[in-house]
């Protein structure tokens, strides 16, 4: 839970990085009509986003180009509000459970015991459960993100974001990745709290999962890590191959930091260091501080 609390930190950088790449009109955050939706999360995380990218140039030169943007980048803080709610609830489910009596049986002070089933773990399972599936829904969005940046239809961009391509693979390949990295989460997304074993002659049925619950949560968390932080660095590259207009000043922050261990890629190299390197920025934790993001979950 702390590890994907701080992931969704960084994914509302993700979010802002995306918007310029993709030029997106910022109409679909506009205060008067995300609060009609009438969900605070969401209220909070346009808010956010707006604030991220209250100064960029690219954003400005955006607004009215078009219409409204593909859902990639319309339904942001609407999936990021849902996915920050079920984290803060998993969390106070998470830490009443810690604070539990939870043996069987229980001896009091008085000298009496009662059996019971205190150890029952069914709301770790169900938070857990459905909290892999907010993952994966966030999941799902970043690596719509990251199709739409590699697309030169979708981009208006190079293909695959190199400067030669067709000689050049550029980012195609850990388009590949995400993909794979998604239909993994997908997997995990299957309900542990959905199956049961009777055990013990029948005397300890029925079984509920809150190991397998918990463990699961836990490895689409890693993979939903890589994922972001192959989108965050591929949109890095799409802006950088832009050149039409100022970044907003938390995304140069951002933008720079990144730079001096992730560099642009002009023609194909070996791309794992790059992602690694981005992976470690991410676990620094030093891109939010350096971008005075604030604590929002």
């Amino acid at each position: 839970v702390y590890d994907f609390i701080m992931a969704l930190r960084h994914s509302d950088i993700c979010a802002a990085l995306v918007c310029e790449a993709l030029r997106s009109t910022d109409k679909a955050y506009n205060p008067k009509l995300i609060e009609l939706k009438n969900h605070k999360d969401t209220t909070d995380s346009a808010e956010l986003l707006r604030w991220m990218l209250k100064d960029s140039e690219i954003m400005e030169k955006a607004r009215n180009e078009r219409v409204q943007d593909s859902m990639a980048t319309r339904i942001i803080p609407h999936v990021y509000g849902a996915a920050k709610r079920i984290t803060r609830q998993t969390y106070e489910v998470l830490m009443e459970e810690l604070q539990a009596v939870f043996d069987n049986p229980v001896f009091f002070g008085d000298g009496t015991a009662l059996m019971g089933s205190n150890w029952d773990a069914t709301s770790i399972a169900l938070y857990c459960d459905a909290l892999t599936i907010g993952v994966m829904n966030m999941a799902k969005l970043v690596e719509v993100q990251m199709e739409r940046l590699v697309d030169p239809n979708l981009s208006g961009l190079p293909a695959f974001l190199v400067e030669n391509p067709g000689l050049n693979n550029g980012f195609m390949i850990p388009q590949y990745v995400t993909a794979g990295l998604l239909a993994d989460i997908a997997l995990l997304s299957t309900p542990a709290a959905a199956f049961n074993a009777a055990v013990s002659a029948g005397q300890e049925s029925p079984i509920y999962r809150d190991d397998t619950a918990a463990r699961k949560l836990y490895t689409a968390v890693k993979k939903y890590r890589h994922i972001l932080a192959i989108t965050m660095m591929t949109a890095l590259q799409a802006i950088d191959m832009r050149h039409d207009g100022k970044m907003s000043s938390v995304t140069q922050a951002v933008h720079d930091k990144a730079r001096e261990t992730v560099s642009f890629m002009a023609n194909d190299d070996i791309m794992y260091e790059r992602i690694e390197a981005m992976e470690e920025l991410l676990e620094s934790n030093e891109l939010l501080t350096l971008a005075d993001i604030p604590f929002t979950i």
